[in-house]
C-alpha cells in the first residue's frame, strides 16, 4: 500500500484485529509512531489520526469478539416462521464460558415468556375493568344512546384489539419463545458432548 493512498481506516482496523488476535495490549496512537505514518497524516493531520485511530479501535475489538466466540447461537425467522440456528465455533474459551453463554440465552427467552404470561393476564384483567367502566355509565344514568353510542364505537373496538394482542401471543409469541428455548437446549446439550 503506497504512502500516498493509504486507507487509514482500513490499515488501522487491519492492525487492531492483529493486534487483539495475538493478544497485544491495545495500542495508544498518540503515544507512538509506529502507524506508519502515510502522507494523508502530514496533509490531512488529526483528520487521518482520528480515522486511522477509529478503524484501530474498531479492528481491536472484531478481533476480541472473533478471539472469544465459543458457540453463539442466532435464532433467525425465515418465512412462514421456519427457524434456523446458526452456529459459529471457536475453541478459544472454556466450557464454564460455553455454559453461562446458553444460561444466559435460556434466562433471556424464560424471562420474555415469563413478562409476557403476566403481560397477557394483565391486559385481560384492564380490559375486564374497562368493560366495568362502561357499563357503570348506563348504571350512572347516562342516556342510553349515549353509553351504546360509546360501547358501539369506542368499547367494542378497543376489547378488539386487546383482543388481537391476547391472540397474537398465544400462537405466534408464545410458541416462538418455546421453540427457541428448546433449541438453545438442543444446541447446549450437543456443544456439551463436543467437550
Amino acid at each position: 500500500m503506497s504512502i500516498f493512498t493509504g486507507n487509514d481506516y482500513k490499515r488501522g482496523f487491519e492492525r487492531g484485529r492483529k493486534d487483539a488476535l495475538e493478544n497485544k495490549e491495545k495500542w495508544d496512537f498518540k503515544s507512538s509512531l509506529a502507524s506508519g505514518l502515510s502522507w494523508k497524516f502530514a496533509l490531512h493531520g488529526s483528520i487521518a489520526i482520528d480515522t486511522f485511530t477509529e478503524g484501530y479501535n474498531k479492528g481491536y475489538e472484531e478481533g476480541l469478539k472473533e478471539k472469544n466466540v465459543v458457540r453463539k447461537v442466532e435464532i433467525v425467522e425465515k418465512p412462514k416462521q421456519k427457524i434456523e440456528i446458526k452456529k459459529s465455533f471457536s475453541n478459544n474459551l472454556n466450557n464454564n464460558t460455553m455454559n453461562q453463554n446458553y444460561e444466559h440465552q435460556l434466562q433471556a427467552l424464560e424471562n420474555l415468556l415469563s413478562f409476557l404470561n403476566q403481560f397477557q393476564q394483565d391486559l385481560g384483567d384492564r380490559m375486564r375493568q374497562y368493560n366495568d367502566q362502561v357499563y357503570g355509565l348506563r348504571q350512572s344514568g347516562l342516556e342510553q344512546h349515549i353509553s351504546d353510542n360509546y360501547d358501539q364505537n369506542f368499547c367494542m373496538p378497543t376489547n378488539q384489539k386487546i383482543y388481537n394482542i391476547i391472540e397474537n401471543f398465544e400462537q405466534r409469541d408464545f410458541p416462538f419463545i418455546k421453540e427457541n428455548i428448546e433449541r438453545v437446549k438442543e444446541a447446549w446439550q450437543a456443544a456439551q458432548k463436543n467437550y
